[in-house]
């Protein structure tokens, strides 16, 4: 009976664990050409190779995505921004989930969500509704070509969203390359830095 309750306990631990670093992942970026930007929020780094997008009824995993800058195993504060393939964004009414698995129905697998405008046809804003990370019925702003849907970091409400000039790749979540940051357009060669082998003495 002892060892039953240790194991129940290390079930309850576990599950806890896993929803914590689930949280830290936040849809943060959403434009009308079908690029995502995904942030985590948390102090703990998150892969999400694994991870899927839904747009009921198009589903598409992350890792099997285009990424166009940063990567997949995001580290605490930086962001990943991916092109969907078959995913269609609608701007004037759509929805965006974001899951850990490909269990789409069920609220312990979804881990961020947001619905904006009028959007036509079964969603999954009710498995949402049951994980506690969105109300029934709210809605985010529409957005276009030239403002994108925003995430303020804060809540899970339609209000929590806003609408701003494109941000995509421009702040954080920027590899080297596209920051043009190589190693010779920073000048830091062996010979500029002085550090050939003779000045090692190796």
């Amino acid at each position: 009976m002892r060892r039953m309750k240790w194991n129940l306990l290390l079930v309850a631990f576990s599950s806890l664990l896993i929803l914590t670093l689930e949280a830290q992942v936040v849809i943060n970026e959403i434009t009308s050409d079908g690029k995502i930007e995904i942030r985590n929020i948390g102090s703990d780094t998150v892969n999400l190779e694994q991870y899927w997008l839904c747009n009921r009824p198009q589903y598409e995993r992350i890792g099997a995505l285009n990424v166009e800058c940063g990567v997949v195993n995001l580290l605490p504060g930086m962001m990943v921004t991916v092109s969907t393939a078959t995913i269609d964004i609608d701007s004037d009414g759509d929805e965006l989930g974001l899951y850990l698995d490909s269990q789409f129905s069920l609220s312990s697998s979804i881990v961020d969500y947001v619905i904006w405008g009028a959007r036509a046809g079964s969603t999954r804003e009710s498995v949402a509704v049951e994980a506690g990370i969105w109300t029934d019925g709210d809605r985010a702003p529409v957005f276009n070509d030239s403002l994108t849907l925003n995430y303020d970091g804060g809540g899970d409400e339609g209000t929590d969203f806003f609408l701003a000039s494109p941000t995509i790749c421009s702040i954080m979540g920027m590899d080297m390359d596209t920051m043009g940051m190589d190693m010779d357009t920073m000048g830091m060669d062996m010979d500029t830095m002085g550090m050939d082998m003779d000045t090692m003495g190796m």
